[in-house]
């Protein structure tokens, strides 16, 4: 017989706490736990930018997948956050934003979609982020 945990009913609770959360700051791009935890700390993400709805995914994937980038290094297992320097990502995710909001430090809060492995930012809703006092 099997669990009652095995029905459709239920489904296990997330053991990472947290929004996901995307940021982008002077020095780069950074990624909550919770981001990293929904793609399954996976090291290959393929980047999918939709400039009309200014949407921006990020999808788990092999490395022999067609446009995968490195995500996390194959010699970290569950790391806190990830942050990225590159300049070219930052530069197509600011053309996301109003040109106002592109001159100081957002974030913008994601959704996850399970079917994809992926999660998704909608930068319509990127918000100023609130300087450290």
């Amino acid at each position: 017989m099997g669990s009652i945990f095995d029905s459709p009913k239920f489904r296990p609770m997330d053991r990472v706490a947290g929004k996901i959360t995307i940021s982008i700051t002077g020095t780069g791009v950074g990624f909550s736990k919770q981001v990293l935890s929904r793609l399954g700390y996976a090291h290959y993400v393929q980047i999918f930018i939709n400039e009309e709805d200014k949407l921006l995914g990020i999808k788990a994937c092999e490395q022999d997948t067609p446009n995968s980038m490195k995500f996390i290094s194959q010699k970290k297992e569950k790391v806190d956050s990830l942050r990225w320097n590159n300049p070219t990502f930052k530069t197509e995710i600011q053309s996301l934003v109003s040109k106002e909001l592109s001159k100081a430090n957002y974030a913008c809060d994601g959704e996850y979609l399970p079917e994809e492995k992926a999660v998704l930012f909608d930068f319509n809703k990127a918000y100023p982020m609130k300087k450290e006092q």
